[in-house]
């Protein structure tokens, strides 16, 4: 076949030539420098470095939106080559509570959105067992249950429930006066239950892993004892009667150490050392052996220690939390708060007043976490990773400091009492109904 020849100037192909080696040297830096991470920013005229976006919850088969674009991945997921920018992340699965949050991507960094658990949407469920019981506690981990049943006018008798297990262990039939007082510690599944008769007072711990008792001390005459739980060892409380302080444990009660003053606020802490508040001096003091070790001054009078570590010593007063930072000169910070519980799961003392939330942590900071026109009521961890219930005149409401996100889980009022199963993923909360109180369980 014939083929005409087809000239093709020389000015013409030295342009071609030309513009194809200058096209390589501009398009390759370009490529390069987008698969580095680089990208254009039109508005500024200038390059920047593109940020990551990772991206790790529960359940893992959640639906992930970005700009409301849904990612065909499943957890955990890391987007990378991200333009710097603010980006509406989106979480979400059937059946389950919606979780979002603007979330910032800088240059060259990782952002990360972790430790995130979908809430479930589930209706509460009473749990109608409980009524035959006079009264109840549960414990602070929601795994366990005390109750008492009262047969006679001065006959109450206890037994433990297993949230996990579903079993009830019968305990002692107590002879009373007036009715037993049962309280759970903070820190685990122990419990003291205290009760006076002709002969006097009378206390036991109850273990709830263990589903027994220990044997009932008697104290003499009309004592009234002040307890402190020990944070480091189960089934273990101290207990001060009159001027002496004791060690109780399933072996029995030890005597430890001699207040100064009989009805001077106190507390052990975990070297086994007495911190007092001497109102005359209005000073904290460490005693060691007999002898002052550190002291400590305070410009308000405490009624009750809440914790003492070798860093800071946590105090109430009055409506006030204070946080004395055991340094030389010592540092106060003063919180308008009344009510603390223990988060075992991050080791800090959740404090709240009824239009602030705090958290301290072991180094004696604090922080304001959030404040709420709603009052609160209780706060309660939902897991090891900081998120937190909060329980007010009118709702459940799970709160993530570390992300600021509020979540409404139930519209419900005249709550008495809450508890967390995080095992189990459980809220146990207690309510009056026509004067009765009744326990419910709702799935979160």
């Amino acid at each position: 076949m014939y083929h005409p020849p087809y000239f093709i100037p020389h000015r013409v192909r030295l342009t071609i030539m030309i513009s194809l080696i200058a096209s390589f040297f501009i398009i390759s830096p370009l490529l390069i420098l987008y698969t580095t991470g680089y990208r254009y920013d039109w508005r500024n005229h200038v390059f920047l470095t593109t940020g990551v976006l990772s991206i790790e919850g529960d359940p893992r088969d959640m639906d992930v939106f970005i700009n409301d674009i849904q990612i065909e991945k499943t957890v955990p997921i890391r987007l990378t080559n991200l333009t710097p920018n603010t980006y509406r992340v989106r979480l979400e699965k059937a059946g389950y509570i919606t979780w979002e949050k603007d979330v910032t991507v800088e240059s060259n960094k990782t952002s990360y959105i972790k430790h995130i658990g979908l809430i479930r949407k589930t209706e509460p469920v009473a749990l109608p067992s409980v009524q035959r019981f006079t009264s109840f506690a549960l414990s602070y981990d929601g795994a366990h249950m005390l109750g008492m049943t009262q047969s006679t006018t001065n006959t109450f008798a206890l037994s433990l429930f297993n949230a996990e297990t579903k079993k009830e262990t019968p305990l002692s039939i107590i002879t009373a006066s007036t009715s037993p007082y049962m309280e759970w510690s903070p820190y685990d599944a122990s419990a003291l239950i205290s009760w006076k008769d002709v002969a006097g007072q009378h206390i036991r711990l109850v273990s709830g892993e263990r589903a027994g008792e220990t044997d009932a001390i008697a104290l003499p005459g009309e004592s009234v004892i002040r307890t402190q739980w020990d944070s480091s060892e189960s089934l273990h409380l101290f207990f001060a009667d009159r001027d002496e302080i004791f060690s109780l444990t399933s072996d029995g009660a030890n005597f430890l150490v001699r207040l100064p003053v009989a009805s001077a606020p106190w507390y052990i802490d975990g070297s086994r050392h007495l911190w007092t508040y001497d109102a005359d001096r209005g000073a904290v003091t460490e005693t060691v052996d007999g002898n002052v070790k550190e002291s400590y001054a305070t410009d308000q009078p405490i009624d009750r220690f809440v914790h003492v570590n070798n860093k800071r010593i946590v105090a109430h007063h009055e409506n006030m939390i204070d946080i004395v930072e055991r340094t030389s000169p010592p540092r106060v910070q003063r919180i308008q708060a009344e009510s603390v519980t223990f988060n075992s799961g991050t080791h800090e003392w959740i404090v709240w007043s009824p239009w602030e939330l705090w958290t301290i942590y072991e180094d004696g900071n604090a922080t304001l976490l959030n404040r709420t026109g709603d009052p609160i009521q209780f706060v309660r961890p939902l897991d090891d990773f900081g998120v937190l219930l909060v329980a007010t005149q009118n709702s459940l409401t799970a709160f993530n400091p570390g992300y600021y996100v509020t979540q409404k889980i139930l519209d419900v009022s005249n709550i008495r009492e809450v508890r967390v199963h995080q095992k189990q993923r459980k809220i146990l909360f207690t309510k009056t109904s026509e004067g009765t109180e009744e326990l419910f369980e709702l799935n979160y």
